[in-house]
């Protein structure tokens, strides 16, 4: 088959590989035929022609034949523009810095990227009701809670981010009453605007977030910087003298 992709196309006539037998019985040039492709459908005013190899059938290409393949294209490309849309709503309303677009990772099921999950955490402390935990940006971290012998504990380990908007950290708790190695994950995901959070894989989704935002968001407990060196060396003063960290 022989076509031309230049502007004016609709109006080019395509030179179809059905040549027509010169014989008696061979319809008259100018005669209608049906040309020998796997969807005719596509061409228009089909007609005998002469050619140097004999009796050809020529037709016209349909001009939205050439315009399917182009809005097959466009669906995608739309629906890719949404997801980017509601995603940068996310991040701007939980206040995230904009991750680079290439690393971010959109999810079907609306978790947050793992580059999303670092940007939210990397570089600060999620303080809590005895303490807090650093996330450092090298992936190191530190933990202090309690304030009493048997509650007080310092921790120290590793951060991660994960596919599934998840945070872990695994690190050895110590304190006068014994230590623990532990990995506690933290589950993320975007909804309605708002950024939902779980603990570990079966527990209940709750809002860390808020659409808008409200002043009681687990979220506004991540402060930037590491917020926790003051109680941690307090704790090995008071409480933690003996434990080696």
């Amino acid at each position: 088959m022989l076509r031309s992709h230049g502007p004016a196309l609709a109006a080019l006539a395509a030179l179809l590989a059905s040549t027509v037998p010169s014989s008696a019985q061979a319809p008259a040039v100018g005669a209608q035929c049906v040309p020998a492709v796997a969807k005719p459908e596509m061409y228009a005013n089909c007609r005998i022609a002469m050619a140097p190899g004999g009796a050809t059938c020529r037709c016209e290409v349909q001009p939205q034949a050439l315009r399917q393949p182009a809005a097959r294209l466009e669906a995608p490309r739309q629906q890719s523009s949404r997801q980017e849309s509601v995603r940068e709503s996310v991040r701007e309303t939980a206040g995230i810095d904009s991750a680079p677009r290439a690393a971010v990772q959109a999810s079907s099921e609306g978790y947050l990227s793992p580059a999303e999950i670092r940007q939210m955490y990397s570089g600060r402390t999620w303080m809590w009701s005895e303490g807090g935990g650093y996330f450092d940006p090298s992936g190191s971290f530190h933990a202090a809670v309690g304030d009493s012998a048997t509650t007080a504990f310092l921790a120290r380990g590793t951060w991660s981010a994960g596919p599934q908007g998840e945070l872990c950290f695994s690190a050895l708790w110590n304190g006068q009453i014994g230590k623990n190695d532990e990995r506690t994950c933290f589950y993320h995901k975007a909804e309605g605007g708002r950024i939902m959070q779980r603990k570990g894989q079966t527990g209940e989704w709750y809002a860390f977030r808020s659409a808008p935002g409200k002043a009681g968001d687990e979220y506004n407990k991540l402060v930037q910087g590491n917020r926790i060196g003051t109680k941690m060396g307090d704790l090995r003063a008071r409480l933690l003298y003996g434990v080696a960290m």
